[in-house]
């Protein structure tokens, strides 16, 4: 009886998103086979990897298709990018649907990026490129090891040993800002995350940043010129939220500038090289403690003003797939920033209306700005 009563309310729950979903501004990503079955698709829709039933991964690329991966039924494939589109790293999960863990030891390739030539660098996940390209990162959280891997030559590599021996469910974030300069994060033993910068010519490990608390996640975020760091209460912990702008040739716990401030514990997922002045990020815009909302946010740089740009209800992650940032929601991809019309043999083009990155996608404002941010601090 509490089992049907329970399932009852999940029910009433997915359709409130779904009746929210179709009321929506947004406009969705359309496909002529099944959205779920793509992997990824470049910006000017020259091609598309997708996986089949099979577990195969193919690439469809001017009319044709070929086989990039082949695997068993239970396999599930996920495709990172960078900016600087020379190459793409594909996370290959053979148990996915066999197999539930939030530690997936994925097999992770290199592939040349719209060809269809693998090489495999190593087993885990969260796999990351850096540095034009030209280096590749994956944490084991069976081991709790970093490792790092020059694409051109395999045998130049490295790894960094995390301390973490509390969270076995903690994934590291790293950034690189050259071959010698690493930034990554860490847990010490009272549980709280902390930033550490690793210098590889003198092996020297120097803490940066350390959380006040273990109810606090901490999040980096690389652009052309700056490091942002993140922090999110988690948990109704109600430390509230904050981006921190730090010069990436200078960085120092001292000397960040707080571009953002709130007393709400919001999401994160900070992506802040799509654009050079504005961060993308989701929010908390929840009225108060007994309901929950979050919406995609848009926060422009040039005069630390936030705009809603979303009005889904709920949104968990923003993904950006070759300069294209979308909303995975109920079963559908919702375009956030980036054009919509899609030229390729694999995407349907029936969806034509340019939706310009804000001018863009109509990134405007969809919903008012609560009254929950602080202002910006000197």
């Amino acid at each position: 009886m509490v089992l049907n009563r329970c399932l009852f309310l999940v029910l009433i729950l997915i359709n409130s998103f779904e009746v929210y979903a179709d009321n929506t501004k947004l406009q969705t990503l359309s496909s002529k086979q099944s959205i779920n079955n793509i992997r990824f698709f470049s910006i000017d829709g020259r091609f598309t990897y997708y996986q089949k039933n099979s577990g195969n991964l193919l690439l469809s690329t001017n009319y044709s298709v070929s086989k990039v991966l082949m695997s068993g039924p239970n396999t599930q494939y996920i495709i990172k990018s960078s900016p600087s589109r020379k190459k793409i790293l594909v996370e290959q999960n053979t148990n996915h649907h066999t197999y539930f863990t939030a530690r997936p030891a994925n097999n992770i390739y290199s592939v040349g990026f719209g060809e269809n030539s693998p090489t495999l660098i190593g087993v885990g996940l969260a796999s990351k490129l850096h540095l034009d390209d030209e280096w590749a990162s994956f944490y084991s959280s069976q081991l709790k090891t970093i490792y790092i891997k020059n694409l051109k030559q395999q045998s130049i590599n490295f790894d960094i040993k995390l301390q973490n021996k509390i969270n076995p469910f903690f994934i590291p974030e790293l950034i690189m800002l050259s071959e010698k300069t690493l930034i990554y994060s860490d847990i010490n033993q009272k549980g709280n995350v902390g930033i550490i910068k690793f210098e590889r010519q003198t092996n020297k490990f120097t803490p940066i940043i350390v959380s006040d608390s273990h109810e606090e996640k901490i999040e980096l975020c690389l652009s052309d010129k700056y490091i942002y760091v993140g922090r999110f209460g988690i948990n109704h912990s109600e430390l509230g939220s904050k981006i921190t702008q730090y010069d990436r040739n200078n960085f120092f716990s001292d000397n960040g500038k707080i571009v953002y401030e709130s007393n709400q514990d919001d999401f994160g997922n900070i992506i802040c090289n799509h654009h050079q002045e504005k961060i993308y990020f989701i929010k908390n815009i929840s009225k108060d403690k007994f309901t929950f909302r979050t919406e995609a946010a848009k926060l422009n740089l040039s005069d630390n003003k936030l705009e809603i740009i979303s009005d889904l209800n709920y949104v968990t992650n923003i993904i950006d797939i070759d300069g294209r940032l979308l909303i995975p929601h109920i079963g559908k991809f919702y375009i956030l920033s980036g054009k919509s019309n899609l030229t390729t043999d694999s995407l349907d083009a029936k969806d034509t209306k340019d939706t310009k990155d804000t001018k863009d996608t109509k990134d405007t404002k969809l919903i008012p700005n609560p009254n929950n941010t602080k202002k910006k601090k000197k």
